[in-house]
């Protein structure tokens, strides 16, 4: 196997591009044994994401300056092994299609999203993201092809440490150790 990862030490993130939980956790793994030894933690903020999710998709609290619902949103009832899942499509985010399961104690646990004006994607209730799409269209074309997967990579590497410092506040920032408060 064979991995993208993007080490973004703004936002102490180590990123692997899949989609896949558990190939993300075996290149992981790998980087470990190379590496001699690597701590890892998932992002843990002080709001849980499908609560402010479901805020969002629910309209009890306003969005982010930039980010748009988009595409997508899976609901269910969190902490539950129930396969009771509620798949809407673009046409059903209206309010009166997703009250009922909302009002049903359900909560969002997938939403899609437009960020800022270059980036669509799915948002995960553990902070993971999928399906990113990247809409750079401005930019001048290199001269050759290194050149130009070098600042397709930098537009990238920007676009996403931006995109998680603003999820992260998003969500409160990042949890606070209660011992050491």
């Amino acid at each position: 196997n064979s991995w993208y990862v993007y080490l973004d030490p703004v936002n102490d993130l180590l990123v692997v591009d899949s989609s896949n939980v558990k190939q993300a956790e075996e290149c992981i793994h790998h980087l470990r044994i190379a590496l001699g030894g690597l701590a890892t933690h998932p992002v843990v903020t002080e709001y849980k994401p499908y609560e402010v999710l479901t805020c969002w998709l629910a309209r009890s609290a306003q969005l982010p300056e930039g980010l748009l619902l988009d595409q997508c949103a899976e609901l269910r009832f969190v902490g539950s092994e129930d396969a009771d899942i509620v798949k809407l499509s673009k046409s059903d985010l209206e309010l009166e299609e997703v009250e009922p399961h909302i009002g049903a104690g359900k909560m969002v646990t997938k939403l899609g999203f437009h960020w800022t004006d270059y980036l669509t994607g799915i948002i995960h209730d553990d902070f993971r993201f999928t399906q990113l799409k990247f809409e750079l269209t401005d930019q001048e074309k290199a001269e050759d092809f290194i050149s130009q997967a070098r600042a397709d990579f930098m537009l990238m590497a920007n676009a996403l440490s931006q995109l998680y410092r603003n999820f992260i506040e998003y969500f409160g920032g990042y949890k606070k150790d209660k011992e050491a408060a």
